[in-house]
């Protein structure tokens, strides 16, 4: 479905996989539900990518939508354990919508959560994550971004160019 027009993503339990750059520039979606029971494992390499990045007439992409954006939290399925490089790069999400990741991930990849742009939260204090790495938050404006307590190593560029539209907080741990 890559640079279709859908306005909701369900993911149904049974799907154990999910393909590289599977629903990329869906630009006018307006929810992202993973089913209850969800079977995967891994959110690959950009799937999500742009979502909710409306077009403008122009055929360029707006960078503070009005009329766009996903309007639900985004809550990551429990055994989902790794979420490779951008896949939710470039998301927009309306007004206090959040990211929660479970507590199965370990691993997330450079520039996952990069070009993002809510003012709600993006709460990683569940997961077990070492490491943030590469821009994994470049060119960001969620309103606070929570760490988990296993975090030991923030690579670089990890929140160069972080945007904030309102007061910002970093949270460590719980």
């Amino acid at each position: 479905p890559f640079s279709q027009r859908y306005t909701e993503v369900k993911i149904p339990s049974g799907i154990k996989y999910i393909g590289t750059g599977c629903f990329m520039n869906n630009s006018i979606v307006r929810e992202l539900v993973f089913e209850s029971g969800s079977s995967l494992t891994e959110i690959p390499h950009s799937s999500f990518r742009r979502m909710g990045n409306a077009p403008l007439s122009d055929g360029s992409t707006s960078i503070d939508p009005i009329d766009c954006g996903v309007t639900g939290d985004i809550f990551v399925p429990s055994g989902v354990e790794t979420i490779k490089s951008r896949a939710f790069a470039g998301v927009h999400m309306k007004s206090g919508a959040q990211i929660h990741l479970p507590d199965t991930v370990d691993s997330i990849e450079d520039w996952v959560f990069s070009q993002i742009r809510t003012d709600g939260a993006v709460d990683l204090s569940d997961t077990k994550i070492k490491s943030l790495e590469l821009a994994t938050f470049y060119d960001s404006s969620p309103g606070s971004v929570t760490l988990p307590d296993s975090l030991e190593h923030i690579k670089s560029s990890c929140f160069f160019t972080y945007k904030p539209k309102i007061d910002k907080n970093f949270i460590f741990g719980s």
